[in-house]
């Protein structure tokens, strides 16, 4: 199953790295990062509650 982002997240990043380019890469990383870690955590805490 593919991991869906919301739209917002993708927005910032588009953002992030418009503005500052190659130098946003971290940012960016850290945000795509973040968000899996998100969804990840979600997916685990309503495997156990089962």
């Amino acid at each position: 199953m593919a991991m869906k982002m919301e739209d917002t997240k993708l927005s910032t990043i588009a953002e992030v790295l418009s503005e500052k380019g190659m130098e946003g890469l971290g940012g960016a990383v850290e945000i795509l990062i973040n968000e899996a870690m998100r969804i990840e955590r979600e997916r685990y805490l309503k495997a156990s509650s089962i």
